[in-house]
């Protein structure tokens, strides 16, 4: 089988921060910065998340940020056919011990846990189980950036997590 993405995707861009951390934060792609760069997280996406992790006491080595899909997008794709081939990848990364607590920002990245449609709205602000570990869901920084309103939420579950992992 063939996946579009490969061919027509840009750059692979990994993750960024310590793989070995028990906490995960999942986001859908790269954006153009971090594909023009090569590295991970160069944008305003970048600067939400690593703000607001540093007021939560989290540095680098308290967690690992990775994507979705490791490649931007530069066409159409089939989403839901490449996205399925790229959590492969994530589900190997899985350390038997560890992550103990996975983050996903966005639908997108919640959608690709659950392996259905799901929605930040709908399950934020409340502990859930995925493959024996604990997930939480948040809006993609990138929204709250956008969307000011969402700034209290987003603190929130940042609250959440802190309550289930002292940094």
């Amino acid at each position: 089988m063939s996946y579009p993405l490969a061919t027509t995707g840009s750059r692979i861009v990994w993750g960024e921060g310590n793989k070995a951390a028990d906490v995960w934060i999942l986001l859908d792609n790269p954006g153009l910065r971090e594909d023009r760069s090569g590295k991970p997280f160069v944008c305003g996406t970048r600067q939400t998340l690593h703000r607001t992790a540093a007021e939560h006491g989290y540095g680098e080595q308290d967690i690992y940020v990775t994507f979705v899909v490791r490649r931007r997008p530069t066409r159409r794709y089939p989403k839901d056919v490449e996205r399925q081939m790229c959590m492969e990848n994530f589900h190997k990364e899985l350390r038997p011990d560890g992550p103990r607590i996975v983050f996903a920002m966005g639908d997108v990245a919640l959608s690709a846990l659950m392996e259905a449609e799901a929605h930040v709205r709908d399950m934020r602000g409340r502990v859930h189980t995925w493959r024996d570990r604990i997930l939480i869901a948040t809006y993609h920084p990138l929204a709250v950036r956008r969307r000011p309103n969402l700034e209290k939420h987003w603190q929130e579950d940042w609250r959440l997590l802190q309550q289930l992992h002292k940094p």
